[in-house]
């Protein structure tokens, strides 16, 4: 579901605000994982992304119990992370 402008805080910085979240196995590369955030609604020709937020991905494997019923999810202590950050174009 997407979510747009969700607060006052988006409303206010809409390059922070957070729209849609994707994970899928790459269909090209067996194996891995691909991530994609869409920010900034309503996004023109001349919008950019902000040099002042960092876009993360928290990653955590799972170990994943069944039994006759259903599952039971286990997150692991390991995490890894992924930051994403910009900086302003230059001229």
């Amino acid at each position: 579901m997407s979510d747009h402008f969700s607060g006052p805080r988006a409303l206010a910085g809409p390059a922070g605000d957070i729209c849609d979240i994707y994970a899928f196995p790459s269909p090209e590369r067996p194996g891995h994982l691909v991530l994609v955030m869409t920010v900034l609604p309503l996004a023109g020709p001349d919008s950019a992304f902000s040099d002042a937020i960092v876009c993360r991905f928290r990653l955590r494997p799972l170990t994943i119990k069944a039994d006759r019923r259903s599952f039971a999810f286990g997150p692991q202590e390991s995490e890894l992370v992924f930051a994403c950050t910009f900086e302003s174009p230059q001229p």
